[in-house]
C-alpha cells in the first residue's frame, strides 16, 4: 500500500472501487454459526464467512450488503445469529498468502467475492470485496458496509469522511486501528453505540443512521447498556444493472 492509506489519529483503512430475514424456504444450503479459521499469515486469519478473526483492537468485524429489488428492501449480514441470509461460502484456489472466500444470497441476487491480502512490509489487510449482481433485473440503493466493534474496551473512536479508528489508550502506550475507505464512490462513516438489548439492530443494517451516531471524538461506554462502539464505513454503490460488478476495497491498518 502507498499514499494511498489515509491517517487518522488512530487506525483502521478502507478501499472501494454491496435482505431482510429469508423465509424458511430460503433455508437449504445456508451457513451455519463459523467455526472454521483460514490465516494468510501470523494472527491475520479468518472464518469460513470472511470476518476477521483476532486481528489487533479489532474483537469483534462485520460486513453489510442491502439493496432494493421490485420495491423489496433486503439485508444481507456476513452472520445473522441463528439464521444467517447467505448459501454456504466457497473457497476458490488462490496465491500464497491471499485467501479468497465467495457467499452467494439464498435469493440468488447478489454473488460477494472477498480476496484477502497481507502486505508484510506495510503491515496492512486489504480486503477486495466484488459484488455481483446475479439477479437478472435492476437492483437500487445497494449499500456495501464494513465495520469493527470495539467491545468495552475504554479508548478513543474518530473518523474522517471516508475513515473510522479506535485507539485504545490504557496500558503503557497507546495503539489503534484505523479503517479506510479508498474509492471513487460515494462514502459515509458513522461512530456508533452500539446496543446488543436493541435488537442488534446498530450491526445488522446498512448506512448510517441518526438514532446511533455518536458525536467524535468518543470515548468508551456512556451507560450500563451500551455494548462497545460500533465504527462503520459505508459504500453506496447506487444502481446495479443485472450482471454489473462493482468492487470495494478495505484496509486495515494497526498504528
Amino acid at each position: 500500500m502507498k499514499s494511498h492509506i489515509l491517517s487518522l489519529s488512530g487506525v483502521l483503512t478502507l478501499l472501494f472501487t454491496t435482505a431482510i430475514a429469508p423465509s424458511p424456504a430460503q433455508t437449504n444450503n445456508l451457513q451455519a454459526a463459523p467455526t472454521a479459521t483460514r490465516c494468510i499469515a501470523t494472527g491475520i486469519c479468518f472464518n469460513d464467512n470472511g470476518v476477521l478473526q483476532g486481528f489487533p483492537n479489532v474483537p469483534s468485524e462485520h460486513y453489510n450488503v442491502c439493496w432494493t429489488k421490485a420495491g423489496r428492501r433486503s439485508a444481507a449480514w456476513d452472520y445473522k445469529l441463528a439464521l444467517p441470509y447467505w448459501r454456504a461460502p466457497e473457497f476458490p484456489q488462490a496465491p500464497a498468502g491471499t485467501l479468497v472466500i465467495t457467499r452467494t444470497t439464498t435469493d440468488g441476487a447478489l454473488k460477494l467475492k472477498q480476496t484477502f491480502t497481507w502486505d508484510n512490509l506495510e503491515k496492512d489487510l486489504t480486503v477486495s470485496m466484488d459484488l455481483t449482481n446475479t439477479s437478472g433485473t435492476l437492483l437500487t440503493d445497494v449499500y456495501l458496509d464494513r465495520l469493527f466493534i470495539d467491545g468495552m474496551s475504554c479508548g478513543i473512536n474518530d473518523r474522517t469522511r471516508r475513515s473510522v479508528s479506535h485507539t485504545h489508550t490504557t496500558g503503557p502506550s497507546s495503539t489503534g486501528t484505523m479503517l479506510t475507505a479508498i474509492a471513487t464512490l460515494p462514502v459515509n462513516t458513522t461512530v456508533e453505540r452500539w446496543d446488543q438489548d436493541a435488537t442488534w439492530d446498530a450491526d445488522r443494517r446498512c448506512g448510517v443512521s441518526a438514532t446511533w451516531n455518536r458525536p467524535v471524538p468518543y470515548a468508551c461506554a456512556d451507560s450500563t447498556y451500551e455494548m462497545g462502539v460500533l465504527n462503520r464505513v459505508s459504500a453506496i454503490l447506487g444502481t446495479m444493472s443485472a450482471n454489473q460488478t462493482k468492487n470495494v476495497k478495505f484496509v486495515y491498518r494497526i498504528y
